[in-house]
């Protein structure tokens, strides 16, 4: 990742060590003339200017710098006293703060802060850009998706709060089951016209075509892994994709995985994907209703599912049920143009 500096040597060399030792390449100017030209060129991922040239700069260059280079992280490396520094700055357009220290422990922390946010930031802009695919192939699908990754993150949050899960389930889990979840049909973008859009029931020989798209998209989450830096977020993906159709009995595809064998997250998207089928209309059915749509999970509790995250969907299913009543479908229609 590359790493932009700005600011006076003396005040910023301790933080250009430290952004070194977490693999940045890094970058120092003292003026933002220069600055211009470089992020051309360079194409920056992350540019932390120090709390000095900010009051030099001033709030309407900063945030110009913002416009005009929206895929940046821009950070503030604040000198104390922060609070007074802070309230000088007033309303400028930072992602966030590298609070200055000699500790360089303490500063280590710090920008490790920095490339979470970071790899988050890249980690969200590349599930938009895999879903304008998934958009521009079939829109019914790309609004399925994002239903289940909110009814995904209400469950995970769920069984956060059960003891087998509370160390297992960390907030980056909750977060990244959200990203990673939307991605779970990608593969239904290498299947035909004739099948994707069939309106109505398979054959048998179109239902095996069907059933190709978890292997397609773990194909393509795998073609990602093997490219981009930050692999976790996609492991999970590609747990998720390759894993969703899985079922606690072991009857499920694409491997015939059962019980703790399929990965968590696959056993979780796969209770929020069958619940928003269920509840959905399709030209071939008509949508069930929420309580018929439980009674079918239920019946299915210990085959299909994992009998704890049936439990725990259960328990939050008035958040289910309010949200499923949201307008999701138009605010995801909004993020995509």
């Amino acid at each position: 990742m590359k790493s932009l500096v700005l600011g006076q040597k003396k005040n910023t060399m301790i933080l250009c060590h430290v952004l070194g030792k977490h693999d940045f390449t890094v970058h120092r100017e003292e003026k933002l003339e220069a600055v211009k030209y470089q992020v051309e060129m360079f194409k920056y991922d992350l540019i932390v200017i120090d709390s000095q040239n900010t009051c030099e700069i001033g709030a309407e260059k900063i945030q110009q710098l913002v416009d005009e280079h929206k895929n940046i992280v821009l950070y503030l490396y604040l000198y104390k006293p922060y609070e007074q520094i802070l309230d000088k700055l007033g309303g400028y357009a930072f992602h966030g703060i590298i609070h200055e220290s000699n500790d360089e422990n303490e500063l280590l922390l710090e920008v490790e802060k920095a490339k979470k946010h970071l790899i988050q930031r890249q980690n969200r802009s590349l599930v938009r850009v895999l879903m304008k695919m998934i958009y521009a192939r079939d829109i019914e699908t790309f609004h399925h998706v994002h239903r289940v990754a909110y009814y995904s993150q209400i469950i995970t949050k769920g069984l956060k709060e059960l003891e087998t899960y509370k160390e297992r389930i960390s907030i980056d889990y909750i977060n990244n089951i959200y990203w990673a979840s939307q991605l779970h049909d990608i593969g239904k973008i290498g299947i035909s016209d004739k099948v994707l859009f069939k309106p109505g029931k398979y054959t048998s020989e179109e239902y095996e075509e069907m059933k190709k798209h978890t292997e397609i998209g773990a194909d393509i989450i795998q073609s990602l892994i093997e490219e981009y830096d930050h692999r976790d977020f996609l492991f999970m993906a590609k747990m998720i994709v390759n894993y969703h159709h899985e079922k606690w009995d072991g009857s499920g595809y694409p491997k015939g995985l059962k019980t703790y064998g399929i990965p968590l997250s696959a056993r979780i998207v796969a209770i929020a994907d069958v619940y928003d089928a269920l509840v959905s209309e399709r030209t071939y059915k008509k949508a069930m209703t929420h309580e018929a749509a439980k009674a079918s999970i239920i019946l299915e509790s210990g085959k299909h599912f994992d009998p704890d995250i049936v439990e725990v969907f259960l328990k939050n299913e008035k958040s289910i049920v309010k949200l499923a009543k949201t307008d999701i479908d138009a605010k995801e229609d909004k993020y995509i143009h």
